[in-house]
């Protein structure tokens, strides 16, 4: 409608040393995050804020590692509550999720590599916030991650993406794979990337699996033009 409107952030070293960034949308606070560190300069919790100063979450990291992570709702309560242990090797992890009353909701544990070792879940239980599909591991070149069905019967759906060395993150994916409820591939994708002296692609195409002729189709093609300067 020929109206433009700018989002920006906005950071701060507030008087006790935590770090404020707030997110604006023209003039208008949309939401304000806090995050505290330790002695040794690293983060040890963090609050999010919506635009009225509610507090909406948090989430805090123990000095052995463990982390917590909690929702709340319009009116100060506890509406999810997930602890995450990690084993001194870093080989097994174990996730817990509480109700608004404290009650254990369900239970994940994984091995480093994001293998499912066991889960429990309390069947009929239907989470007052979107299930998280973060309930995985990130690892360099991988990403592993989990999803509750949002019926309550606590079957649970897996997504695994694996990124070539050649990328130094995992937001350019070389292939993803989709496990149903079941535990059964239902879909799989990959891609093909041409890259530039600048590690930057420049071409690449998408396949995707066809079941019924167990084979790769390619769907799309991508092309873009860098210019640096």
């Amino acid at each position: 409608m020929g109206h433009t409107q700018k989002s920006r952030s906005q950071d701060a070293i507030l008087s006790d040393g935590s770090h404020e960034k707030t997110y604006l949308l023209g003039s208008n606070v949309q939401s304000r995050e806090v995050t505290h560190f330790d002695e040794k300069g690293q983060p040890k919790d963090s609050q999010n804020y919506d635009e009225g100063g509610r507090l909406i979450s948090e989430d805090s990291v123990q000095p052995n590692g463990d982390e917590e992570s909690k929702i709340y709702d319009h009116d100060g309560h506890i509406v999810s509550d997930q602890k995450t242990h990690v084993s001194d090797d870093r080989t097994r992890f174990d996730r817990w999720s509480y109700d608004a009353e404290g009650n254990l909701v369900w239970h994940l544990a994984l091995t480093g590599e994001g293998e499912l070792l066991s889960d429990w879940y309390k069947v009929g239980y239907k989470s007052k916030v979107s299930s998280s599909d973060s309930l995985g591991i990130v690892r360099p070149h991988l990403s592993v991650s989990y999803k509750f069905d949002e019926e309550g019967s606590g079957r649970l759906e897996k997504m695994v993406q694996h990124t070539s060395e050649d990328c130094n993150c995992n937001l350019e994916p070389d292939s993803e794979e989709h496990y149903n409820f079941d535990g059964m591939l239902d879909e799989k994708a990959e891609i093909k990337y041409v890259r530039d002296k600048n590690n930057n692609w420049t071409s690449r195409s998408v396949f995707v699996w066809d079941s019924h002729s167990n084979t790769m189709i390619q769907i799309e093609q991508d092309v873009r033009k860098i210019e640096y300067y």
